[in-house]
């Protein structure tokens, strides 16, 4: 063996010299291992004494989080919710999209309301909406409209009567809520109400007529005084105007009127007496009228798209009204109570179910006309939404999934941002 080579050694004793022909040539550490060489020769330093195994303090252990869960990827759904006695439906989304609430219709049409907060990668547990202050002893719950504020308004009325209050709970604050709107004797319903942009005014039918509420007044003011039904409420997107129809089934048609208050004008009749405090209702104007069935309007970014359906109501179309001059979007569509036409938040969007579709919706785009079809999981979609959450567009719907052995329809939502 030559001068300055270099030696391992495999002796397992901490702390001693490896002599390699009565020559130290390196010091071997914990375990065997040579930790110190030295070349042949040279007189090896004094070592210090090598702690025992024992005296070696642990190193700290970092704790490792669990992975998160990846969530679906963009286009495939995310179940939301799923519940053992009742379809989830009427699902809507909270101004800035990351809140759902959806009501689920039990067995003889009883009614309770849902919400939970969600992200792409799944849903937080629901909470059951509760009124904390009703008289009701046996009521259902369901109806839920967002305020732009984030609260969330909803209808409570007692089974087997007609009384009915609104309700709204800060659902983030708790499961309690407390009146909303002030207790009238037309029975006000959160189907087809609308809260303005603005969100300082809410609009909601009461016993066929059109009522507009001032958040925070005493008391509503009323808008219509007919004897026929008005129905589906639309704010235009200054809030000045309201859409709505009027007339029996089948003979619908589309009329707008103004929201403020109406002063009466010099050449105005005088009220009869008694009715000096009677307020002006404003004058509607029509729309849409004529043949056929005018059922439902909404405002667009553009225009104003309605749902028009044959004088025998065999079919329903999609129609695009700007002024006087009317497009058709799609000639058939579903437009029973499960298939309403959806806008969305930004005004620029259509959502619809094709005719003879169980398991797809279509979206259009106002600006160019686009058609988009989207593939759901799903069979009988009922009551389709839009919500816009972080930037990306989502779509909440209901339905049976094909895989599913529930007979019950699950509340689904799917990322279509990427269809678009």
């Amino acid at each position: 063996m030559c001068d300055h080579a270099l030696v391992a050694s495999n002796i397992s004793a901490a702390g001693r010299n490896a002599l390699i022909a009565g020559i130290a040539v390196g010091t071997i550490g914990m375990g065997g291992t040579l930790a110190v060489v030295h070349s042949m020769g040279a007189p090896p330093p004094a070592m210090p004494e090598q702690p025992t195994p024992t005296d070696v303090p642990d190193a700290p252990v970092e704790p490792v989080a669990p992975p998160e869960p990846e969530g679906p990827k963009p286009g495939e759904p995310l179940l939301i919710a799923t519940h053992e006695d009742g379809h989830a439906t009427a699902a809507t989304f909270s101004p800035d999209g990351t809140r759902l609430a959806w009501e689920v219709q039990g067995r003889a049409n009883t009614k309770t309301a849902f919400t939970a907060t969600w992200s792409p990668k799944g849903p937080d547990t629901a909470t059951e909406v509760l009124a904390a202050t009703t008289a009701f002893t046996m009521a259902d719950i369901g109806t839920p409209v967002w305020i732009p504020d984030g609260r969330l308004m909803f209808e409570v009325w007692e089974r087997g009567a007609r009384n009915s209050r609104l309700f709204a709970i800060d659902p983030t604050a708790g499961t309690g809520g407390m009146p909303f709107a002030p207790e009238v004797e037309a029975h006000p319903s959160a189907a087809g109400a609308a809260v303005s942009p603005d969100g300082k005014q809410l609009a909601w039918i009461a016993d066929g007529d059109i009522y507009l509420w001032t958040i925070g007044a005493a008391a509503p003011a009323p808008l219509t005084a007919t004897p026929e039904r008005e129905d589906n409420l639309s704010f235009s997107p200054d809030g000045s105007r309201l859409l709505f129809s009027r007339g029996a089934m089948g003979q619908r048609d589309l009329m707008t009127l103004p929201t403020a208050p109406v002063e009466p004008g010099p050449d105005d009749p005088k009220p009869k007496k008694g009715e000096e405090d009677k307020p002006v209702l404003p004058q509607a104007t029509p729309l849409a009228a004529g043949d056929g069935d005018q059922s439902q309007g909404a405002w667009l970014s553009k225009g104003v798209a309605l749902l028009q359906s044959s004088g025998r109501g065999s079919h329903t179309g999609i129609f695009l009204q700007d002024g006087e001059d009317r497009d058709v979007i799609e000639a058939d569509v579903r437009a029973d109570a499960t298939a309403l036409v959806v806008v969305s938040p930004e005004r620029d969007y259509l959502l619809y179910t094709p005719t003879r579709a169980t398991d797809k919706l279509v979206m259009y785009r106002i600006a160019d006309g686009k058609r988009i079809e989207i593939v759901t999981n799903v069979l009988q979609i009922d009551r389709p939404t839009l919500g816009t959450a972080n930037g990306r567009r989502y779509i909440a719907y209901s339905g049976v999934s094909r895989d599913s052995t529930s007979k019950w329809k699950e509340l689904w939502v799917l990322d279509v941002t990427d269809q678009l």
